[in-house]
């Protein structure tokens, strides 16, 4: 199969202002999130896409967002990884994992959650179900991996130590 990669980096976050641009052991906290998946994807395609403020609410679903930053590619694939902007812990190794399951198991849907069972930012979604869905499903699969989404600057400032 083809991936591409798209992060989406939400320009104005109510809990921490600017956190998808904060230093993290100096660069950017998206950079952390685009170095595996830029180093997975066999072809560079990378899309930090900036929601704009409109798309920047928190009634906004992810998912249009996904839409819209994919539709704009000038070339489809059959998968699309998504790392959330503020979720810096994951892995080349924690993706590989997540594909090999989201292949074998041929799923439409595979989300990242943390072993405290909380979302932790990786999402894989094949093609045709992204173009035709107007929502996430409530029936996909999941894989642990062991990343924190960042909400707060005291969330980053756990991470520096």
């Amino acid at each position: 199969m083809r991936y591409c990669g798209i992060i989406l980096a939400k320009e104005n976050s109510k809990r921490f202002p600017g956190k998808n641009y904060a230093d993290l052991n100096g660069c950017e906290l998206w950079r952390h999130a685009y170095f595996p998946l830029n180093e997975y994807c066999n072809t560079y395609v990378f899309n930090k896409y900036n929601r704009t403020p409109a798309q920047s609410l928190n009634d906004e679903p992810i998912f249009s967002a996904l839409q819209w930053a994919y539709k704009n590619l000038p070339v489809r694939y059959d998968a699309i990884i998504n790392i959330l902007a503020n979720c810096p812990e994951h892995t080349v190794d924690g993706i590989k994992k997540a594909v090999k399951m989201f292949e074998d198991l041929e799923l439409n849907e595979l989300r990242s959650f943390n072993k405290e069972g909380t979302e932790s930012g990786l999402m894989i979604l094949k093609e045709s179900y992204l173009l035709n869905r107007h929502e996430i499903s409530t029936y996909q699969g999941f894989i642990q991996l062991e990343s924190k989404e960042i909400h707060y600057k005291e969330d980053l400032c756990q991470l520096k130590k």
